[in-house]
């Protein structure tokens, strides 16, 4: 059995599958990146939101949208503004996590999901 023939079986799988699969490979990446160092780890979890939003709202595969995801945040004109926007929306949910001993996170995390999938949808990254 070839890759080629495996990728075209996933893609006849049910949608929660796959979304699940789609979350374990992130997963898998983003925890190789950490162990291999932490800015690989960092730069995975930087494409999240676009990662998310591919998945759920295109009929991309997991890898197509997992490729296309890094295309939109590293190689867009306006991948490094978004960048910005979600490193600072992250210090500040570690902030307000911190300042209430995490009870905050309860809302703060949702929030900052919600803009930055906005923000990313204003800089055209995805849409």
């Amino acid at each position: 059995m070839t890759v080629a023939s495996l990728l075209a079986q996933l893609g006849q799988l049910p949608f929660a599958v796959l979304s699940n699969l789609a979350g374990v490979l992130f997963s898998v990446v983003a925890a190789i990146g950490f162990v291999l160092c932490i800015l690989p780890g960092v730069a995975v979890m930087l494409v999240l939101p676009i990662y998310v939003n591919r998945i759920f709202l295109s009929d991309q595969p997991i890898t197509d949208a997992f490729a296309a995801s890094f295309q939109a945040v590293y190689r867009s004109a306006n991948g490094s503004d978004f960048l910005g926007i979600e490193l600072l929306a992250w210090v500040l949910v570690a902030v307000v996590s911190i300042c209430t001993c995490g009870l905050g996170a309860l809302v703060a995390v949702p929030v900052s999901t919600f803009y930055l999938q906005n923000a990313a949808y204003h800089k055209g990254l995805i849409s």
